[in-house]
């Protein structure tokens, strides 16, 4: 208490029929866009690429096979119904029938793709990027997962005749029975029974309606013959084989694999070919093939009666193993961590150890090399534990992934004594204060004051003791005892009380031998009295409750977090304020934790 008396504070133009026109900008841009269509896909050959260009080809394959399905699609052709990447290439290999190329006005009447381009399967366990047909979209993806394909090109398909179709006209096509250009599609060009609207008819040249007298136009100037289309085969196309098992993936077990090949023509008119990956082709008889893992075979129909008859399309067939499981990742008995000082080396033994039939258990240390496991490891203080399982048949397994833990030590017995002295107590400009009992006692503010005369004795100034503490087997996050701080709340007069002063406190540590020096600063509130016995109680604060202090154990640091802890019954404490009530003396405890730093 303080008083100055007692008291405590983001049209063309119609003309002649087609065979006498040139070609319009339009067939010519379509052409064009066709031989870049063909080229952009024929001349990438994936013999002997890395990965990388690999899936830069498989981007490009996409790109240019989706422009030809718009334009095949834009042109009458229909995909409706086909779900396998070979359906969808086949179709854009065909070509119109010579009579409805003939009459029609816009894209292209020939086949879209390079004949030579197949589809072949990649498994779902290749690591490639491989292309896969939406058939609700009509359009190839490039996905990283599952089963695709990607696209070749079989030089044996290179003189293949293109498979004739007819395809949807557009609203306009080249008239068949009359000398006027167009014939008008009414179904797409007319509503239908709506009044006051007129309709155009088929075949019907609209009338002269040149105004009398006028000078007629000129006749424009004969323009050259087209180039002739090539003619469409009319031969029937030999039916495309197929394997019994067809490919795909089996049980390692299973191979080598016998595999037959159906859907033969009659002798009179074909006969079936294969070849094995890049052997030659060998005219087959019926016998029953043997197909080794990873063995890709091709099969055609060859005509013989090559007036009436054709070759198939090829068949292919992929043969492999289906992916091998991944071997799980080693699982540590005691993971990494924290662990008490004493404790290290610490022994790790990994719990999920495969059968040494199918895996080897490795393990390093560090920067270390890998080492065979055959038990426990022991590791040292801040060292990396890293281990994996490599298997012995990559068929049968795929090695595990890594398991990497850092174990470093932990202060968990800390003991020490503690020792402290009062210093440096500061005040207004009659301050009055004493330190005695070899720094562990401190009094301040004169209890006096002289009233005209007659001085009259309030008792006792404020006072401080501190009385230090041991600890031991003290763990970092636990908080200790540093001491006890007694705190006697007096009448003081004339501002003579001390605001502030220094608790210097030293902690020996014993294992390890350490000694620990730090300034703890006391707030001194001398708080005015009121008939609030909590409001007018004086208090002791803490300013600097966190202190850095020079500790380091083992190659980790610690600081030291001050905290007020219990008190008896004449004050209260929160975690930096000491509280005693007017003219009590009131014990209090100072404890500390030691805690981890960056």
């Amino acid at each position: 208490m303080r008083s100055s008396r007692p008291s405590s504070s983001h049209q063309s133009h119609p003309g002649n029929r087609r065979s006498s026109q040139a070609f319009s900008l339009v067939e010519v841009l379509l052409a064009l866009s066709i031989l870049g269509l063909v080229a952009t896909i024929a001349m990438v050959s994936v013999g002997g690429v890395s990965r990388v260009a690999k899936g830069e080809k498989i981007r490009s394959d996409v790109a240019t096979l989706n422009s030809a399905i718009d334009i095949y699609v834009a042109n009458g052709g229909s995909l409706d119904g086909l779900t396998e990447p070979s359906q969808v290439v086949s179709k854009l290999k065909s070509t119109r029938s010579a009579v409805e190329a003939d009459r029609h006005t816009g894209g292209p009447a020939g086949r879209m793709i390079d004949p030579r381009i197949i589809a072949v399967p990649v498994t779902s366990g290749s690591g490639e990027l491989r292309a896969v047909y939406n058939a609700t979209d009509k359009r190839f993806d490039v996905v990283a997962t599952g089963a695709g394909v990607r696209f070749e090109l079989d030089d044996s398909l290179n003189e293949m005749m293109s498979t004739e179709e007819i395809r949807e006209h557009g609203t306009v096509q080249y008239a068949a029975n009359d000398s006027w250009v167009w014939d008008y599609n009414n179904a797409l060009t007319n509503p239908v029974n709506n009044p006051g609207v007129t309709t155009i008819p088929l075949h019907t040249e609209p009338a002269d309606s040149s105004p009398p007298g006028s000078v007629p136009e000129p006749e424009p100037e004969p323009e050259p013959e087209p180039e002739p289309e090539p003619p469409t085969d009319p031969r029937t196309m030999l039916s495309q084989p197929y394997f019994t098992p067809p490919g795909g993936q089996y049980p390692k077990e299973d191979f080598p694999l016998s595999v037959t090949i159906g859907n033969a023509p009659d002798s009179a008119i074909g006969k079936l070919v294969y070849r094995i990956n890049s052997g030659p082709w060998t005219d087959y008889g019926g016998e029953v093939l043997t197909i080794k893992k990873n063995d890709e075979l091709r099969s055609q129909a060859i005509a013989l009666d090559t007036v009436n008859y054709r070759d198939s399309y090829i068949a292919y067939g992929f043969y492999t193993i289906p992916n091998p499981p991944t071997l799980p990742t080693p699982i540590f008995n005691l993971p990494g961590g924290g662990y008490p000082r004493h404790s290290f080396p610490i022994s790790v033994a990994f719990t999920n150890v495969p059968d040494p039939s199918i895996a080897t258990a490795e393990y390093k240390l560090g920067a270390g090399g890998w080492n065979t496991y055959s038990g426990p490891v022991a590791v040292s203080k801040h060292e990396t534990l890293e281990a994996r399982y490599v298997t012995l048949d990559n068929e049968l397994y795929r090695n595990s992934g890594t398991r990497s833990e850092h174990y470093y030590p932990v202060a968990t017995d800390l003991a020490g004594d503690v020792s402290g002295s009062f210093a440096d107590p500061t005040g207004g400009p009659t301050l009055v204060s004493e330190i005695t009992d070899g720094g562990t006692f401190f009094s301040h503010g004169d209890p006096t004051i002289d009233l005209g005369g007659e001085v009259v004795d309030a008792g006792e100034p404020n006072t401080l003791r501190f009385d230090a503490a041991s600890f031991s087997n003290v763990t970092p996050g636990a908080a200790f005892k540093i001491g006890e701080l007694y705190y006697h709340n007096g009448t003081t007069f004339n501002d003579s009380h001390a605001t502030e002063v220094q608790l210097n406190i030293k902690i020996a540590l014993a294992d390890p031998s350490q000694t620990i020096d730090f300034n703890l600063k006391l707030d001194l509130v001398n708080t005015e009295n009121s008939d609030n016995p909590a409001a007018s109680a004086d208090f002791v604060r803490l300013t600097n409750i966190t202190q850095n202090i020079s500790l380091n154990i083992d190659g980790i640091d610690y600081g030291l977090q001050l905290s007020f802890g219990g008190t008896d019954s004449f004050g209260f404490s929160t975690s930096n304020e000491f509280h005693v009530y007017e003219g009590a003396t009131g014990r209090g405890t100072l404890n500390g934790t030691f805690i981890t730093r960056p």
